[in-house]
């Protein structure tokens, strides 16, 4: 029993000698490549990825990321954050693709009315954020939505809608009046 009790205590020193030994040169070794300018980490790619609405140009500008940079030294979560900030934006999934290129996949917005709101009109979606837009082009045939908190309550109209088609084709623009 005390061969036995001897062995594990030798043995288990020597498995804790011997992950301090690994993890210790793993982090000496991210260490220096986050440090080094080595081409192969260098960023040559940012790649973009879901975005039909959100111009890469914007993406890229937003991110904040630069080619030639280390791809260690770049916070992914400040990246994504960043990112997010844009209006058409839901969510954004970003991911290193070694050695050399950044991979950005983001979930854009669905407008489901126009609002019109101090003589301009904005898009907006199902939460009733109102997205950021040069024009609204391509969503011309959504209805249109006016008055305080019209934004909030689109989404719940449209709902209310959907149960009666023929309706819903007809109506061009909605009013909300005194909190209805």
């Amino acid at each position: 029993m005390r061969i036995l009790t001897s062995l594990l205590k030798n043995n288990f020193f020597l498995l804790v000698v011997f992950i301090s030994l690994i993890s210790g040169t793993i982090y000496f070794n991210i260490d220096r490549i986050k440090k080094a300018k080595i081409s192969h980490f260098c960023i040559e790619k940012i790649e973009f990825d879901g975005n039909e609405h959100v111009p890469d140009v914007l993406l890229l500008k937003t991110s904040g990321l630069r080619y030639k940079g280390n791809i260690f030294n770049q916070s992914l979560d400040v990246v994504k954050k960043k990112l997010e900030h844009i209006s058409w934006i839901h969510s954004v999934a970003i991911r290193r693709k070694l050695p050399d290129t950044i991979y950005i996949t983001v979930s854009e917005r669905t407008p489901i009315a126009i609002l019109q709101s101090k003589h301009k009109l904005y898009l907006v979606d199902t939460n009733g954020k109102i997205l950021e837009n040069d024009g609204i082009g391509d969503f011309s045939n959504l209805p249109i939505v006016i008055g305080k908190g019209a934004e909030k309550e689109a989404s719940q109209l449209l709902c209310c809608l959907d149960k009666f088609p023929k309706i819903q084709k007809q109506i061009v623009f909605a009013v909300r009046i005194g909190g209805r």
